[in-house]
């Protein structure tokens, strides 16, 4: 793998840069009181700087949550990749750990029930067809296709979604007498992936 440029490596420490302020920001204040000038001068970049990189607010609050998803999704596969050697067993880690980091996630978890009303997640909408419903299943699939390459990573796809999207129904509608327990999940799953390391 080539190792990035100079002006990539710059790029990337400016976006967590302002993303960094902007966590830091919407800790202490609501989303709807965070400007691009504040933004920026928390950063400690200009205001133009920001809007180069993001567009405007809208851009920049969508950049932020799938950031924030991003990081818990390297916990999700840093989870999955210790039980490489049995890939139900693994999904059935990505579950549990996805819908205890969900759950613990104020983000995450407004994205799951919908209860944000700040504004920070403007652009996301419901779980159903949220970007951040599909940029996690992509980081999995693609986690999934490396540590199991002889896989079909379309093969596995509906697999993966079908494990985000019931991570986030079960932090939105919590029961205790559930039914579908990561175990019994995997349980239901485990022929249709064994036939797929076939």
């Amino acid at each position: 793998m080539s190792r990035p440029t100079y002006a990539e490596e710059a790029k990337t420490l400016l976006r967590t840069r302002i993303l960094t302020a902007v966590h830091d920001l919407i800790e202490e204040r609501q989303w709807r009181k965070v400007s691009m000038s504040a933004v920026a001068d928390a950063a400690g970049v200009s205001r133009q700087t920001v809007y180069n990189e993001f567009d405007d607010r809208d851009h920049l609050a969508m950049a932020y949550v799938l950031w924030q998803a991003d990081v818990v999704l390297d916990q999700v596969t840093s989870a999955m990749s210790k039980r490489s050697d049995d890939l139900t067993a693994a999904l059935q880690v990505a579950l549990d750990v996805f819908v205890e980091l969900t759950t613990s996630h104020p983000m995450l978890r407004a994205v799951a029930t919908g209860e944000e009303t700040d504004g920070l997640l403007v652009l996301l909408a419901t779980p159903t067809g949220s970007p951040v419903v599909d940029f996690s299943i992509d980081r999995l699939v693609g986690s999934v296709a490396e540590e199991w390459p002889d896989i079909d990573d379309v093969a596995v796809r509906p697999v993966v979604a079908m494990i985000v999207r019931l991570a986030l129904s079960q932090v939105a509608v919590p029961t205790e007498d559930n039914p579908l327990t990561p175990e019994t999940i995997s349980r239901v799953l485990a022929p249709y992936l064994e036939s797929l390391s076939n």
